[in-house]
């Protein structure tokens, strides 16, 4: 039975409502051997031997071109674009793929077995490409160093940094940060203020942990429960110790006296003023008058003599050398041997040897601890005797 062949036809415009004359090109059993051209008007519909089928403006640098084996999109030296546009029935929006100059054929295999999409012969070999600091270059792969040296800045509003969710710094709340140690926030960081999480949560040191040194600048504060005690530094270099009820006042247990130098006027430990006016000198014996003055006691004047005394602790104004009340001092002149009890004596002296001359005042003023020094504990009687 005989096969009826196909035709491929072409209609002409007519300006009538009817349609216009049909032209048929009907299958003749074309066969491979060469070419066959459909010439429209500049347009090519063109099949080749090689199975190749066009669409351009008769070149092949304009083209898209089909057979056996390639789709090849191509127009002349740009690269064509391939669109997909979005689902939307009205949308204009569109995913383009396009291709740049190329050093070599270039191979894109989707997917792959795993499902992606593999990229072939896309990435030169080491040592083509480098890797910045903190990254290395394994082949086709990027690795995160785990040592970072180069990282100057990380910040997040919602930063933690950590071992894990028990332990960790966190940086979450604007103007804190919190140092979170086996699950539970022990310590906080704010304007000013480095503090436990909350009221004696956390110790500092502990027994077998002790800090070194503790810094406190000037007028520096120890404050025991917000006030109840304190332990103060204040501008004029001296530390005092408070309690909210001055009526408690402060228990020491015991003090330690150790002897002074044998610099005139030093003391070790003791009892000091800081008032009154006058010039003294270190290592010498004065009485407080009622004027507000520091002077020389002596022995021969009652006034003198039976008041309330002071060794100066330097040369120059009382009020800023110091005047020690009681305790260990080390007078300008010596004042006998170890053990000896002494006394008042002349010029703001001391001596090992009370007075028998009438008139003059018998006063104990505390005991020798060196034989050559002047070294002693200073401690004023509140008793004496005036010789008839």
């Amino acid at each position: 039975m005989a096969q009826n062949p196909n035709t491929f036809g072409f209609q002409n415009s007519s300006s009538g409502g009817g349609g216009g004359t049909n032209t048929n090109i009907a299958n003749t059993n074309l066969t491979a051997d060469g070419n066959r051209t459909l010439d429209m008007d500049g347009n090519e519909l063109q099949i080749d031997a090689a199975q190749g089928f066009f669409i351009g403006q008769g070149t092949a640098s304009q083209a898209f071109e089909l057979n056996s084996v390639t789709i090849r999109f191509k127009s002349d030296t740009n690269a064509p674009d391939f669109r997909i546009y979005e689902a939307s029935g009205s949308g204009t929006n569109y995913v383009k793929l396009t291709c740049g100059a190329l050093a070599a054929n270039r191979t894109l295999t989707m997917p792959d077995a795993s499902g992606t999409i593999a990229l072939v012969s896309q990435i030169p070999s080491v040592p083509s490409y480098t890797a910045g600091d903190g990254i290395t270059l394994n082949t086709l792969e990027f690795d995160l160093d785990a040592a970072q040296t180069i990282i100057t800045s990380i910040t997040n509003t919602s930063l933690v940094i950590g071992r894990d969710a028990d332990n960790d710094i966190d940086f979450a709340t604007d103007n804190q940060i919190k140092f979170r140690v086996q699950g539970a926030d022990e310590f906080r960081m704010a304007a000013n203020v480095l503090s436990p999480n909350a009221s004696k949560g956390a110790a500092l040191g502990s027994t077998t942990l002790q800090w070194s040194d503790l810094f406190l600048g000037s007028s520096g504060v120890i404050n025991f429960n917000n006030g109840n005690c304190t332990l103060t530094n204040n501008s004029s270099g001296q530390l005092t110790f408070a309690t909210a009820d001055a009526a408690k006042g402060v228990i020491i247990p015991s003090r330690n006296f150790p002897p002074s130098s044998s610099t005139d006027g030093n003391v070790a430990s003791g009892d000091v003023v800081n008032f009154g006016t006058g010039s003294v000198t270190a290592g010498v014996c004065y009485y407080f008058r009622a004027d507000g003055s520091w002077a020389n006691t002596d022995q021969r004047a009652v006034a003198s003599s039976i008041g309330f005394l002071a060794v100066a602790m330097g040369t120059g104004v009382a009020a800023g050398v110091g005047m020690c009340i009681r305790g260990m001092v080390t007078m300008s002149t010596d004042v006998g041997n170890v053990g000896d009890v002494i006394y008042l004596d002349r010029n703001g002296e001391f001596t090992n040897t009370p007075s028998t001359s009438s008139g003059d005042t018998n006063r104990i003023m505390g005991y020798c601890l060196d034989d050559s020094d002047g070294q002693i504990f200073f401690n004023p009687s509140q008793d004496w005797v005036t010789l008839a």
